[in-house]
């Protein structure tokens, strides 16, 4: 089972073995990091060039999402 954690602008899913990071890089894009160590690698990425300010993020769970 994930845990969730909010940080900053971010979304963070972790469990024993592995992390999954979620951040929003625009309005309709983000960047999804997947490591099995301690610390994500935070290497610009070479595809998207975000000329976009995200200013807040927010989770919505539904009745379908559980």
């Amino acid at each position: 089972m994930f845990r969730l954690e909010e940080k900053d602008k971010e979304f963070l899913f972790s469990d024993e073995s592995q992390k999954i990071r979620i951040r929003p890089l625009a309005h309709d894009i983000f960047r999804i990091t997947v490591t099995k160590k301690e610390q994500f690698s935070d290497t610009e990425s070479r595809i998207v060039i975000c000329r976009e300010e995200i200013q807040k993020t927010e989770k919505k769970e539904t009745d379908d999402s559980k």
